[in-house]
């Protein structure tokens, strides 16, 4: 049986993440939010004492735990947490962002921190329509990846997140790898490598809206946004062995238990008032704001209510914002 859970009860995934970033400097939020500790890397022994790959593979770990994070090559270049987030602490103190929360994943392997932008960007005329314009800094610790910048838009309406989407990146004129901050020890370089991001972010943002705006103009059947949900999140459908069509006998799309249960919800969003404003009901604009709608708010529940943090994460960083990217993409193709 499935439970319904009214829309104002729900915490969405971006008020979930992490901690809020309480200081104002960055020792003191990254003490507030426990992530106050330095990173090492040391030769990996054998159980006799002998230095593996003569001292060429290290291990990164924490110095407060002993925590292995990662095994890398020995010429890898550790950023300490500090030394991440003083570059946003900079940029902060001159206006251009605001810090937002500050957490990890997978006990410090990776640390991010959420930003906000000043200027809103607003779609239309419509004033439910006005999206707060954030970016993450990600980096990983664990030898995975570098500093990263991680630009999304957040509807303030239901407070739902979108993702940057690499089809879309690259149709904007921007080359993702744009988004990297160099590890550098050049503080001044850091700072110049983040302002060039924020100023592609605002019209990476821009061209979003002009998008939106489009999808707004794009009618949909109800069957449509069907086949795009199911193609979204991937729903097992029982087929015929032999000829391969859809069992309909149980379900009129050969949906199991799950997959119905979630469409249930999905169309109940639907018709929600947070996709039916401004004229948007049946159109690709709503079909797409109903996806991250359920990956944001739905998504991340467990069976009893609860959260689930590794559910949570993947709303920016995972299986929930590949969702949403492949969801803009097979809905901008409806674009005439």
């Amino acid at each position: 049986m499935r439970i319904s859970r009214s829309r104002s009860s729900l915490i969405p995934a971006v008020a979930l993440m992490g901690n809020d970033a309480v200081g104002t400097s960055t020792k003191e939020v990254l003490e507030n939010a426990g992530l106050n500790y330095q990173i090492s890397k040391e030769p990996i022994y054998t159980e006799g004492g002998k230095i593996i790959n003569n001292g060429k593979t290290v291990r990164v770990f924490r110095e407060d735990t002993d925590k292995t994070l990662g095994i890398v090559g020995h010429k890898y270049e550790i950023a300490q947490n500090e030394d991440v987030f003083d570059v946003a602490m900079t940029l902060q103190e001159s206006e251009d962002i605001q810090w937002d929360r500050v957490g990890s994943m997978n006990d410090g392997s990776q640390i991010f921190g959420s930003f906000i932008l000043p200027d809103h960007i607003t779609i239309g005329n419509n004033p439910n329509e006005t999206f707060e314009q954030r970016i993450y800094l990600s980096n990983a610790n664990d030898g995975s990846g570098g500093l990263k910048a991680l630009p999304t838009n957040m509807r303030l309406f239901c407070q739902n997140q979108t993702t940057a989407v690499l089809k879309q990146l690259v149709k904007w004129g921007i080359n993702p790898r744009d988004l990297s901050i160099r590890h550098s020890s050049k503080m001044s370089e850091r700072i110049d490598d983040l302002k060039r991001i924020l100023k592609l972010t605002n019209h990476m943002n821009m061209r979003f809206a002009e998008d939106a705006s489009q999808l707004m103009r794009v009618e949909m059947t109800d069957a449509e946004m069907t086949e795009v949900f199911i193609d979204t999140f991937g729903w097992t459908q029982k087929t015929d062995e032999k000829t391969g069509e859809i069992i309909t006998d149980n379900h009129p799309y050969g949906l199991a238990t799950r997959g119905i249960n979630q469409l249930e919800t999905l169309n109940e969003l639907l018709t929600a008032e947070t996709n039916t404003t401004g004229g948007m009901a049946g159109s690709a604009w709503a079909c797409y704001n109903a996806i991250t709608e359920y990956i944001d708010h739905h998504g991340i529940l467990k069976a009893d209510g609860s959260h689930k943090e590794t559910s949570v994460m993947n709303t920016v960083f995972g299986i929930g914002a590949r969702r949403k990217a492949k969801a803009w993409n097979n809905l901008m193709e409806l674009v005439v």
